[in-house]
């Protein structure tokens, strides 16, 4: 339940995150998205791969690329996006590619997410708990690497 002086906090947050010029979630929230189009797809996403969870199969992730010019809404629209994906219980993650982060690292990316994810209804200090996953990459090959050993090696009849 959402008292007044809550709304009020929100409210003017949205405006001095307006004033910056920095989309935040209240004012993302308070303006929607002229991009019905994209809206409307993502949200088909979500229930598709809500869908293909609920029916045991691993989702398919076709994705899309969000281009434009300087100040063309880039950031408005995926922080909208990250809001309909939390409210519909999704967990997000905003990745930056950078020369810290590139593309073509499949790891660092996977750190990345991990490290940025936002858990629904979760408090951050919370969603830290998923930090502790940000380490499977490395157990996950260590498990891989004694299997692969174990294999190779003979066996002993008894």
């Amino acid at each position: 339940m959402v008292n007044a002086d809550s709304t009020h906090v929100q409210a003017r947050r949205a405006i001095e995150a307006l004033r910056s010029g920095v989309p935040n979630r209240d004012a993302v929230l308070e303006l929607g998205s002229a991009h019905d189009d994209i809206v409307a797809k993502f949200r088909q996403q979500l229930v598709d791969a809500l869908v293909q969870y609920l029916d045991g199969t691993i989702p398919r992730s076709t994705g899309f690329l969000v281009a434009g010019n300087f100040g063309t809404g880039k950031s408005h629209l995926l922080e909208y996006l990250q809001q309909i994906a939390l409210q519909q219980h999704f967990v997000v993650s905003k990745i930056v590619i950078s020369k810290e982060t590139p593309l073509y690292d499949p790891a660092k990316l996977f750190r990345s997410a991990i490290q940025g994810a936002s858990v629904p209804r979760c408090r951050r200090s919370s969603a830290n708990l998923i930090l502790k996953a940000s380490s499977m990459p490395a157990f996950i090959a260590g498990r891989m690497k004694r299997v692969r050993s174990a294999s190779a090696s003979p066996r002993r009849s008894i």
